[in-house]
């Protein structure tokens, strides 16, 4: 799936109500920013339990890098999950949804680990 592609699914799948409000906003992951603090997760409560889900053929797009998604590959996104305290840059926008977007996952280049992701939310629609 094309980053376009994967940018307007994303938000109509996990922020509907936002999509006006988004163009407001620099990175697709600032829309927790908007949503009631108590339907999603956040920092590492986000990881613990992104950490329970089933993660198979789940997909993922490093929003700076990638220009696709791909498969999510858990050996090749530990460094960027586990890499708090890195130099803000060296951390992807990295978004990872499962295959049936009942949830998502979402690190934001910002390394307090807390307020600014990682973000865990299942989709209120499921």
């Amino acid at each position: 799936m094309k980053k376009a592609d994967f940018k307007d699914k994303w938000l109509n799948t996990f922020g509907k109500e936002l999509l006006q409000e988004y163009k407001e906003y620099n990175y697709l992951w600032e829309v927790f920013f908007l949503k009631p603090k108590n339907i999603f997760l956040c920092g590492i409560e986000a990881t613990k339990e992104f950490n329970k889900v089933d993660r198979k053929n789940a997909i993922s797009i490093e929003m700076w890098f990638e220009e696709e998604t791909n498969e999510y590959d858990e050996k090749h996104y530990d460094d960027v999950i586990f890499s708090q305290g890195e130099d803000e840059g060296s951390i992807p926008e990295l978004f990872i949804v499962s295959k049936d977007w009942s949830w998502t996952y979402v690190c934001s280049h910002e390394d307090d680990n807390d307020e600014n992701g990682p973000f865990f939310m299942y989709n209120e629609n499921r």
